[in-house]
């Protein structure tokens, strides 16, 4: 099978961006106070999430089969400014100036890391 290394690299950051959304919907459910004992484990919303977060792993999978494993690390950064950009836009969280150095660091890093 051959594959463009770039839909592979794409197929790779929405796996982040999806595992971002799983975990937005792992935090709604937990904010739930009706979620005790067994209600927690068998809550709609966390089997979706679960289900969502399965599924990243097999894109994850699949498509480093046709990203070079240097770019791997660097891949999987991204996923935590999904974090920080649904929790934002969702959830409405209230960012600080560290939280925002640290998505730029990290995307700095990238660019830097890319460069070389």
């Amino acid at each position: 099978m051959n594959m463009n290394r770039g839909v592979a690299t794409l197929i790779y950051v929405c796996s982040g961006g999806l595992a971002a959304l799983s975990q937005l919907i792992l935090k709604s459910a937990a904010k739930r106070s009706e979620n005790r004992g067994g209600k927690r484990i068998f809550n709609l919303k966390v089997i979706i999430a679960y289900c969502i977060l399965f599924m990243t792993i097999f894109m994850s999978m699949f498509a480093m089969r046709f990203i070079s494993y240097k770019y791997v690390p660097v891949l999987t950064t991204i996923s935590y400014v999904f974090v920080f950009l649904l929790s934002y836009f969702v959830l409405k969280e209230h960012i600080t100036k560290k939280q925002i150095m640290g998505v730029f660091l990290i995307l700095l890093g990238i660019v830097i890391y890319n460069m070389s």
